[in-house]
């Protein structure tokens, strides 16, 4: 543990905003894969990346998590999904934890986006790893029950915080503390934890 004044740093990370060209996407993951494979070597225990909705060139968490000797995933909206699609896969064994932010449901979000999301049906297998889902109770993208029900379905904690839209920006959200500490307790919860690779995925609608 370091020191800075009288701030206690126990963990460092570092933000990468991934950039992928339309033209070469592939490009640009492979810069980023390369950036996450240098903040590890140097020492980094995390790393953020930026992921916009639809953003080209990634489809998949498992690139990210092939850089990776192990990992603790942060995702929010459709990245939620991603993660649950590690189900059944091998790059499930890299992960420690996941924390699921705002999870969106794939029938609610394409109507409210017609023509622009095509993810197939909502992932349904529970996931292998220890899991925290966070929802609230006025998410457009998402209704209480079925958070709930995903929840379930994943095998993971579910967190109802309130009336808190989709938890970002435009729900009035900044620099989330509560989900600084919702994932250091995650940490303190997959501590010398066994992983158990699920079975292959199931989906529903």
């Amino acid at each position: 543990m370091a020191r800075v004044g009288n701030i206690s740093i126990s963990h460092i990370g570092f933000l990468t905003p991934g950039n992928y060209p339309d033209e070469d996407p592939l490009s640009g993951l492979e810069q980023t894969l390369e950036q996450l494979q240098y903040g590890e070597d140097l020492g980094f225990d995390s790393a953020w990346v930026r992921q916009r909705h639809l953003e080209p060139g990634i489809s998949s968490a498992s690139a990210f998590l092939a850089a990776a000797t192990k990992a603790y995933l942060v995702a929010h909206s459709l990245g939620c999904l991603l993660a649950a699609r590690l189900a059944g896969r091998s790059a499930a064994r890299r992960v420690k934890g996941a924390l699921l932010v705002a999870p969106c449901d794939l029938p609610v979000t394409e109507n409210l986006h017609p023509g622009h999301i095509s993810f197939g049906p909502m992932p349904t297998a529970p996931l292998p790893f220890p899991s925290i889902v966070v929802g609230s109770m006025n998410d457009a993208y998402m209704t209480v029950d079925r958070l709930t029900l995903f929840g379930r379905l994943w095998n993971a904690e579910t967190r109802n915080i309130g009336l808190a839209g989709h938890i970002n920006v435009a729900s009035g959200f900044g620099r989330w503390r509560n989900g600084y500490r919702l994932l250091e307790g995650l940490k303190t919860q997959t501590r010398g934890r066994r992983h158990v690779v699920s079975m292959p995925p199931a989906f529903a609608m």
